[in-house]
């Protein structure tokens, strides 16, 4: 037996064609399976003698009206899909002449039977049980961080990391060198830099409190005029003293 199903719909089948349409059926549901016994013509412990009687078969209770029968799911049986309740639809296509049958199965399939005066039309079909997937399986909880071994993507919280050496290129894979690598170098201060190599800064003085002040041009100019005049003052004293005049 299959899933619950829930059945409503109307067909046009006249009163008279009622009794050779259970015969029909019976003979076809016969081969399939299903709650009716073909040999003792009864649905479980129910002995068949009408239509309504065999429509049990599909699960549903029948009410005629006029040339109509009027189909509603039986619930006080076993409405469930069977082999044989698809052949008593198809088979009433031999005999109705209008009207549809809606059915919605357990897991939310639907299909229909259209009839008319050429025969039985099935739009959609019930969900073969088989291929119905079952639940998904249950993930397997996620691992605590306390059991989780190390890993080698950092090192031991107790051992500090290594500064790389300040002339060592920025680790690859990386476009940009990270913050801090390497150590910035401090520029040179200028051409007078003794770090360089470069002559003395001869303005170094001026922000030196410590060194002498420098001489003025002028004053080197007349200390040196007044050394030759003294020179030659002291020569012609010389040459005075010795009567060479």
């Amino acid at each position: 037996m299959g899933p619950l199903v829930v059945t409503s719909g109307r067909i046009t089948l006249p009163e008279q064609l009622e009794d050779q349409a259970l015969t029909v059926l019976e003979v076809e549901l016969g081969g399939k399976d299903g709650p009716f016994d073909p040999d003792r013509l009864v649905v479980g412990t129910a002995h068949v003698e009408t239509l309504a009687d065999l429509a049990s078969v599909a699960g549903v209770s029948v009410v005629r009206e006029g040339d109509a029968l009027l189909f509603s799911t039986d619930r006080q049986g076993d409405p469930r899909w069977c082999e044989q309740a698809a052949a008593f639809w198809q088979g009433l296509g031999r005999f109705a002449t209008g009207g549809e049958i809606h059915l919605r199965g357990a897991d939310g399939t639907t299909w229909s039977y259209r009839y008319s005066a050429d025969g039985v039309e099935q739009v959609g079909s019930p969900a073969d049980p088989a291929a119905v997937p079952g639940p998904p399986a249950a993930e397997p909880p996620p691992v605590a961080a306390a059991d989780a071994g190390p890993t080698t993507d950092a090192p031991p919280a107790d051992v500090p990391p290594t500064a790389p050496p300040a002339d060592a290129p920025p680790p690859s894979g990386q476009d940009q060198p990270p913050v801090g690598w390497p150590p910035p170098v401090e520029p040179p201060r200028g051409p007078g830099d003794p770090r360089v190599g470069g002559p003395a800064d001869p303005y170094a003085s001026l922000f030196d409190p410590e060194a002498p002040e420098p001489r003025s041009p002028g004053r080197t100019a007349a200390m040196a005029a007044l050394l030759v005049v003294g020179v030659v003052l002291i020569v012609g004293v010389a040459m005075l003293t010795a009567g060479l005049f």
